[in-house]
């Protein structure tokens, strides 16, 4: 099916690009209006891919690895030539793979996958969609590369820190963009599993100020979720990285309970938070 979709989408293209100056008004808006179809088939086919790597991923890996995967990669090797839409879709394709499939597909896939990731992250301006889904992507790979074998830990923290110093728009008055939480819940999985190892990198003042410092995350509530579950799972599992900043991460703490308290209607806590919370809340007492 998207094969069919590929090809028709590139006729429309190929028509605008050859006949634009002929075509009226109304036949160009006719012919926009076909290849933006052609990429919500796309956007459909990823979520679905999606779901399937989440819920059936032994299962389906195999055929979305051999069909799938060379599709949406071909945004990325055209990279220059591909639209915002097919590069984002290829990389919310990219995360799901990468975050749910076997280790042998992802050691496949990781290093090109992050060597595209910070492509889509430098040279000029980077939307915020743009920013907000590479850096998922790329905590997404640190955290699944064990200690002390990530070559690109220095480039990706500079990634992390240039989403910080972004001008997104907050989602509301008092939050932050959902890009700059996205960079923090990134920073976080860089902190958890490589500190130990690159202590002069993953400092101190960054973890504080960077991390601790920005929790709870409450502009992307999907993400901000996952990420407090994992820090209350990190403080539970007793991460050394902890030990230097026992303070900070009290403070943190009680910010997430205070908040998640305080508004609950945001949910900043799944069931599973609230409950890895209260055995946090205990531990720390």
């Amino acid at each position: 099916m998207l094969q069919g979709v590929k090809i028709e989408k590139k006729e429309l293209e190929d028509v605008l690009e050859r006949e634009r100056s002929q075509l009226d008004e109304e036949d160009i808006m006719d012919a926009e209006d076909g290849i933006a179809r052609q990429d919500k088939i796309w956007t459909y086919v990823m979520e679905v891919a999606g779901v399937l790597m989440r819920t059936s991923g032994a299962i389906a890996e195999p055929k979305i690895r051999s069909l799938l995967l060379p599709l949406y990669a071909e945004s990325f090797q055209n990279f220059e030539k591909s639209s915002e839409d097919q590069l984002l879709n290829s990389l919310c394709f990219m995360c799901d793979v990468l975050e749910f499939g076997s280790d042998d597909l992802f050691n496949f896939l990781a290093p090109q996958a992050q060597t595209q990731i910070f492509r889509a992250l430098q040279g000029g301006e980077v939307s915020a969609n743009m920013a907000q889904t590479a850096i998922f992507a790329l905590g997404v790979i640190a955290y699944r590369v064990p200690a002390g074998s990530f070559d690109v830990l220095e480039q990706a923290v500079k990634a992390v820190e240039f989403v910080f110093t972004q001008s997104y728009e907050p989602v509301d008055t008092g939050k932050r963009s959902t890009a700059e939480d996205n960079a923090v819940s990134a920073l976080a999985k860089l902190v958890y599993v490589h500190t130990a190892s690159n202590p002069a990198v993953l400092t101190p003042a960054l973890i504080n100020d960077a991390f601790l410092g920005k929790l709870p995350l409450i502009s992307d509530n999907e993400e901000g979720q996952a990420v407090h579950l994992l820090f209350a799972q990190q403080i539970i599992a007793n991460n050394a990285v902890f030990a230097a900043h026992a303070a900070e991460v009290k403070a943190a703490v009680a910010r997430i309970i205070q908040y998640a308290t305080e508004k609950p209607e945001e949910e900043i806590l799944n069931d599973e938070g609230k409950a890895a919370f209260e055995q946090v809340n205990k531990l720390l007492a």
